[in-house]
């Protein structure tokens, strides 16, 4: 059961690393990079939050 909510969290991070490249893709130069590594930076603390639970 630990290792299903391991892989469910390693896989959340994944979903949140494609969004930023998906992010740049369509809208390059309008997403600066620190914006982009803000959003990335809560997405991951939500994260590990939620792996807390």
């Amino acid at each position: 059961m630990l290792l299903m909510f391991i892989i469910n969290i390693e896989n959340a991070r994944e979903v949140g690393a494609n969004f930023v490249a998906i992010a740049k893709d369509l809208y390059p130069e309008q997403i600066t990079p620190q914006t982009l590594s803000i959003l990335q930076q809560r997405i991951n603390t939500n994260i590990l939050l939620l792996a807390r639970r």
